[in-house]
């Protein structure tokens, strides 16, 4: 105090720092008016004086000292601060840290529901082609069946417009019956498991519907995540984030709680829907497979069974007609045998005739005798005899020409009832052989002749 004013070194020239005494200056409260430090003079070269009087200094040194509490306050406040902003990067590095696992574990867990849902839509695509490969089978089994149904029903039309005689529900008639009724059985049966495969298959085309739906939700909901984690993006102009429009036709999401592990059960328990739904498509094609064969023994049974009936009446008519042929041969030569007969008992009686005119005539020769001659003598007796012998021959002459040609007749009518027989006989076995063909010619599209 008794130095005098304080000095205060002036400034290095070009350093650009001001000294201690220049930085108190500078804290100086405002009531230091103008007109007081007027009297500073600046120099440039040398310690800088101030002419103020003493009372002042005492205050101007505890402004100082209050400066630098005040300078202490704030390096405390400073380092405080430096403090709190270091303590703060940690929690948020900690935080940061902490989002970022939640992030990946979503991004995982989200991962293993896709993974999961994405197996079941294979399983389900894998189990809706197979139903779809079964469905095929039995609509083409159906549709072979068709022209093996309408060939039935033609082989009875044919069957029906025989001969008279000939249209009896024999062995044919009743293979033909049966082969019918298997054939609308084996229909119904092919019907009923298309219309179930064709139910299976729908409900497998919306569990994939659906479950491509949950995938493209969560994939969607992925990429948004990974979008929002990366920081770098977040700041990037004129980015945005990716969109997801789930009014667009999906199907409503069924992953509806919020917890990610109750969205994880919700996702394994329509996986295991999926599992299920395909076990009862692998059981429908199994039955699938099971009916088409019990189908194609069925039919493939019928078709033979009227195949071998067939076959059996035309052998059978075949031989009813050769021994009618043997027989129609046998009355040809009756016939003409009785015709035979006929034409000598018309020519002995013709004789017979002729020698009773010739008895007749010389009995009334002899009556020309004279009187005395008119007796009754050998020749009288001969001619008697001969006479009554002629009437007798002649009588049985006619009696054996009516047998003969009732004979004739009767062998007529059964010539002629042969020759139908034999007619109704060719037109019955031509109808059996034209079936027959017609089976045949169905060889190659038979649905038993092209399955293993």
């Amino acid at each position: 105090r008794d130095r005098g004013p304080p000095f205060f070194p002036p400034e290095a020239p070009g350093s650009g720092e001001p000294t201690a005494g220049r930085r108190a200056l500078r804290l100086m409260p405002a009531m230091v008016t103008l007109p007081t430090l007027a009297s500073v003079v600046p120099s440039g070269e040398g310690p800088v004086r101030l002419n103020m009087p003493r009372s002042w200094h005492t205050s101007a040194f505890a402004r100082m000292k209050d400066a630098s509490k005040a300078s202490d306050m704030a390096s405390t406040f400073v380092n405080r601060a430096r403090g709190a902003c270091d303590a703060t990067s940690a929690i948020s590095a900690n935080q940061a840290a902490t989002v970022k696992d939640k992030f990946t574990k979503k991004v995982k867990s989200s991962s293993e529901i896709v993974t999961v849902l994405a197996t079941a839509s294979d399983e389900a695509a894998q189990a809706e082609e197979s139903v779809k490969q079964s469905l095929s089978s039995l609509q083409t089994l159906l549709n072979n069946l068709r022209p093996i149904a309408l060939m039935n029903h033609q082989n009875s039309q044919r069957r029906s417009q025989k001969p008279g005689p000939e249209v009896q529900q024999d062995s044919c008639f009743e293979a033909l019956q049966d082969e019918r009724e298997a054939l609308e059985q084996c229909q119904q049966w092919a019907n009923e498991r298309i219309r179930l495969s064709q139910r299976v298959r729908d409900q497998l085309r919306e569990m994939r519907a659906t479950l491509e739906g949950q995938i493209q939700l969560k994939t969607a909901g992925d990429n948004v995540d990974r979008w929002a984690w990366d920081s770098a993006r977040i700041f990037r102009s004129g980015e945005r984030p990716p969109s997801f429009d789930s009014n667009d036709g999906r199907p409503s999401t069924k992953l509806g709680r919020i917890s990610e592990k109750g969205r994880k059960n919700d996702g394994r328990r329509l996986a295991r829907a999926t599992s299920q739904l395909c076990a009862q498509a692998q059981h429908t094609t199994q039955t699938n497979g099971q009916a088409q064969q019990r189908i194609l023994e069925t039919c493939r049974a019928a078709f033979q069974k009227v195949e071998r009936t067939l076959q059996d009446a035309m052998r059978e008519t075949a031989e009813v007609r050769a021994r009618m042929d043997r027989a129609l041969g046998e009355v040809e030569q009756q016939m003409q045998r009785t015709k035979v007969g006929l034409n000598q008992t018309e020519e002995t009686m013709k004789d017979a005739l002729r020698a009773g005119v010739i008895n007749t005539r010389r009995r009334r020769i002899r009556k020309q005798r004279p009187q005395v001659e008119l007796i009754a003598d050998e020749v009288v007796a001969a001619l008697d005899e001969e006479s009554m012998h002629n009437r007798g021959c002649r009588e049985e002459l006619k009696w054996n020409e009516s047998k003969q040609k009732q004979a004739l007749n009767q062998l007529a009518e059964n010539r002629q009832r042969l020759n139908m027989d034999i007619h109704n006989k060719s037109v019955s076995l031509q109808v059996d052989q034209t079936c027959l063909r017609q089976m045949k010619g169905l060889a190659g599209t038979l649905p038993w002749r092209a399955s293993p």
